[in-house]
């Protein structure tokens, strides 16, 4: 599948169910969502810190609601992706 073709399934969205990584302490948690960043393609400068929640958990008793990544970023360079 190229780029394309993965860019099509990923333009950005929340996942608001026990799945996945949203999982984790997920009956603990006030926050219920997570947010699962687009697909671009792009170069090193293209990765940077988002504003939105990707990751929640319990750790010790507190909620921490972690910021992630703006975007993924396929990298194509020198015939390797």
């Amino acid at each position: 599948m190229n780029i394309e073709e993965l860019q099509k399934f990923n333009s950005g969205f929340y996942i608001n169910d026990p799945v996945g990584n949203n999982a984790f302490s997920y009956k603990e948690r006030k926050n219920k969502k997570i947010f699962v960043p687009p697909l671009i393609s792009g170069s090193l400068d293209d990765i940077c810190i988002g504003d939105k929640i990707t990751f929640s958990e319990i750790e010790d008793g507190v909620e921490l609601n972690n910021i992630g990544l703006k975007q993924f970023v396929h990298i194509s360079k020198n015939g390797k992706e």
